[in-house]
């Protein structure tokens, strides 16, 4: 996963793979990884963040959010924003006010506004997902919306059983 010599989608489908076989206490670490990673200045190395992230959008450990959350800013690569926002969202807000109210502020930059708006609609009551939505019929920030239109559609490009007992899917 962190070789930057190996193939990208070969480190991907590792972090996936991750996903089905850490334990809890190496899962606390991946948490670690994405802040570690996603944070650096260099592509490469916020790959290897986003890559980590892909893990806790597969199993999600709840403590995340909030530092995934911090780690989600415009000075990111695209990729590695839309991956963060995917994992917020699959981790879920419920309980996390503080994030919330970050996630909603970030709406206000285009750069990371489609990130944010994917894990509010995703992690957020059915409430909040309807107010992000609304937000999105506001004449400079309607643009983004097909982007945000693909970002959904990609997020459910994989189930499982575990998003059916999580409540992701119903």
């Amino acid at each position: 996963i962190e070789d930057e010599l190996w193939h990208e989608e070969a480190r991907m489908q590792a972090c996936y793979a991750l996903s089905w076989v850490a334990s809890d206490e190496t899962m606390k670490k991946v948490v670690e990884k994405v802040g570690k990673f996603a944070s650096k200045d260099k592509p490469r190395q916020q790959l290897i963040g986003a890559c980590y992230a892909g893990t806790l959008s597969r199993r999600p450990v709840p403590e995340a959010a909030g530092l995934m959350v911090d780690a989600l800013r415009p000075e990111l690569e695209v990729n590695v924003r839309g991956a963060l926002g995917h994992a917020i969202g699959v981790t879920g807000l419920e309980g996390q006010a503080d994030a919330e109210k970050k996630l909603f502020a970030m709406l206000e930059n285009p750069e990371i506004r489609n990130p944010a708006a994917l894990a509010l609609i995703l992690g957020g009551s059915p409430d909040t997902a309807s107010r992000v939505v609304a937000m999105f019929a506001d004449e400079q920030k309607r643009d983004a919306l097909p982007m945000l239109k693909d970002l959904y559609f990609r997020a459910f490009g994989y189930w499982s059983d575990k998003d059916l007992d999580r409540g992701t899917i119903y």
